[in-house]
């Protein structure tokens, strides 16, 4: 049996309607710090409750986080992003609903590979996939 990991580096952004808006560090500037954490542990809440036992979530730092699959197909991690980006909405006091989206890269790890290669490759697709939706 091939047993792999997928390491899926995810980024929160904003998505606003309203606005060119995307970056997540707007969610401290605008709704304040406190929303922000609340951001941070709903992200880390429905990710969680997406995964399987045996899976791993952990912040990577600021508003990263580095999720490991185990023995899962890109598509199917792909299919999980999606469905996970789609429940982040939080309602906001007096305002319209904060609209998470979520950027991330993928890369395997098998065998030997070095980790920290191949969190880099996650990070460069992450970053590569948040520039595609800002060109939009």
């Amino acid at each position: 049996m091939h047993y792999f990991h997928i390491f899926l580096h995810v980024k929160g952004e904003l998505r606003s309607l309203e606005s060119s808006r995307n970056a997540f560090k707007e969610i401290n500037d605008i709704y304040g710090h406190a929303t922000g954490d609340k951001v941070l542990q709903q992200i880390a809440s429905t990710v969680s409750a997406s995964i399987r036992q045996g899976d791993l979530l952990a912040r990577y730092g600021g508003d990263e986080f580095v999720l490991v699959l185990a023995d899962i197909g890109t598509k199917d991690a792909q299919s999980l992003l999606a469905r996970v980006g789609d429940q982040l909405i939080l309602p906001s006091a007096g305002q319209d609903p904060i609209h998470i989206g979520i950027s991330y890269g993928m890369s395997l790890l098998a065998g030997n590979d070095d980790l920290g290669d191949k969190l880099k490759q996650a990070d460069g697709e992450m970053y590569e996939a948040k520039r595609a939706k800002k060109s939009k």
